[in-house]
């Protein structure tokens, strides 16, 4: 298993103890860059073929709220998904 599915498989398993660098690189994994940065709001895109994804986290500390996991999750389904057809 690699780092990539490692990181992943963390996400799915417990989205509620997930730390924001955790988040941020999985979203790298998937090819997702930092746009834009206004407080604790920072928005990720990714453009793959004609297709843009985008998702805003808002920064916490310890953990990211499940919401956000939950986002980020649900993005990249919807990624992986598009890939296969």
């Amino acid at each position: 298993m690699s780092k990539k599915e490692k990181r992943l498989a963390k996400l799915r398993s417990n989205p509620k103890n997930i730390r924001f660098d955790e988040l941020v690189a999985v979203l790298q994994d998937f090819g997702f860059e930092s746009v834009h940065v206004v407080g604790s709001h920072h928005k990720f895109r990714v453009e793959i073929g004609e297709k843009v994804y985008q998702v805003e986290i808002v920064y916490r500390t310890p953990h990211v709220k499940k919401g956000y996991v939950t986002l980020v999750l649900e993005t990249i389904d919807t990624i992986l998904k598009d890939k296969e057809e």
